[in-house]
């Protein structure tokens, strides 16, 4: 694994995190959890957290 490409990426999506497509959320879980499950959830944790920086409450963040 090119820990330079893993650097790009998050160097990238840092800035922007809401321009995040879910294939590469998964792409970037897959590095350490390439199981469907464990990448699906990482794309929800991430639209979890987006809510949340858009200033939703934690239960409005779960459920949207």
């Amino acid at each position: 694994m090119n820990t330079e490409y893993l650097t790009r990426i998050v160097k990238t999506n840092a800035s922007n995190i809401f321009a995040c497509p879910e294939e590469e959320i998964e792409n970037v879980s897959a590095i350490t959890h390439a199981h469907r499950i464990s990448k699906t959830a990482c794309v929800l944790y991430v639209h979890i957290v987006q809510e949340l920086l858009k200033g939703a409450g934690i239960m409005e963040a779960v459920h949207a």
